[in-house]
Formats: C-alpha cells, sequence, structure tokens
C-alpha cells in the first residue's frame, strides 16, 4: 500500500466512468499519479443516469482497475456527476438530542440524516447523496 495520503477522484460521464487515485507527497509539490481506471458508462444516457445497476457497475470496475495499478484500496472518493437532469436540492433533517447533556452523538446525527431524506421526489428521480 503506498505512503502519504490517497485522494481518488471519480468522474460518472455520459460515455464513461473515469478513476484517478493520486498520492499526496509531502515532500512535492503536485500529487502523484499512482491508479486510473476506466469503464464504459452504459447505465447513462446524456448525462442522466437511466440504469442504476448498470452504472453502479460501470463505477466499481473504474474503481478496481484503478485499485489494482495503484495498490490502494479506495473507501473514499471526490465524485463528479453532472447533466441537465442532475440537480440540487436541499433538506432539512431535525430531530430531538437523545442525551440529557444535549451532546450530539452519532445516532443523532444519522437520524437527522435519514429525516432530511424522507422528502417528496418524483418517481423519475432518485437521491444519490
Amino acid at each position: 500500500m503506498p505512503k502519504g495520503n490517497i485522494i481518488v477522484g471519480l468522474d460518472i460521464g455520459s460515455s464513461n466512468v473515469y478513476t484517478i487515485i493520486a498520492q499526496s507527497i509531502p515532500e512535492e509539490e503536485t500529487p502523484r499519479i499512482i491508479g486510473v481506471g476506466a469503464a464504459s458508462a452504459i447505465g447513462m444516457r446524456r448525462g442522466s443516469v437511466v440504469d442504476t445497476e448498470e452504472t453502479t457497475k460501470a463505477i466499481n470496475e473504474s474503481i478496481e482497475k484503478a485499485e489494482k495499478m495503484s495498490g490502494s484500496s479506495v473507501d473514499r472518493a471526490v465524485v463528479s456527476i453532472g447533466g441537465s437532469e442532475t440537480i440540487c436540492q436541499n433538506s432539512k433533517g431535525v430531530v430531538a438530542v437523545g442525551k440529557a447533556d444535549g451532546e450530539v452523538t452519532e445516532d443523532d446525527i444519522n437520524r437527522a440524516v435519514s429525516a432530511a431524506q424522507t422528502i417528496s421526489i418524483p418517481l423519475n428521480r432518485e437521491i444519490i447523496h
């Protein structure tokens, strides 16, 4: 496994899904690219996800190729997904804090996120984050 901070970028486009893994080394000014991966974005059309299962397969394939090349394991990434159908919709989740002393716990945060995701969305839409 490479030493240093690992940075992962994932670009989900209409034609292809690309993954790049870079390593940030303190002595160097710019990150060093240590792995790349690409896969056909079969589940995408004109910037929109039309088949979630196929898109997921393409993402996994791209990541696996980059992991193999770099010798790293990806557990988080900066993701780029765009298109005319992609929208950002903010929502709020409010819950009562579980502890009497007012300390916010991991469970409180998870319940607030879950409450924020209970918004009404059209049938042809899906929450991706």
